[in-house]
């Protein structure tokens, strides 16, 4: 059988006590702690980083669109020469059926 424990009355307002007072862990903290620090530093870099993303965009958009060109044309040409490859084997076997049929 499973022993159960039940703490007296004392040692029940003990426990209540000492989590009452969050034992003694966050008395020491003051201030507005690392997060105000980040917080002011996020509030200036941002923007920055905002506008600098922006202006290199701006300058990468004419070479960015000039490989996407490339890359589509570079896949359409892959794509013609798979389909022309795939239609004369799929004919060579309609004909060497036929032949066989014969």
């Amino acid at each position: 059988m499973r022993q159960s424990y039940y703490p007296s009355a004392q040692v029940r307002a003990a426990f209540d006590r000492a989590l009452d007072s969050d034992l003694g862990v966050y008395h020491n903290q003051t201030g507005g702690g690392i997060g105000g620090f980040f917080k002011k530093l996020l509030r200036t870099v941002v923007p920055i980083g905002k506008s600098v993303l922006q202006k290199g965009f701006e300058i990468a958009k004419p070479g960015l669109q000039s490989a996407g060109n490339e890359l589509v044309n570079a896949a359409s040409k892959y794509a013609t020469k798979q389909i022309e490859t795939g239609a004369s084997k799929l004919s060579n076997k309609i004909v060497k059926r036929k032949r066989d049929a014969l």
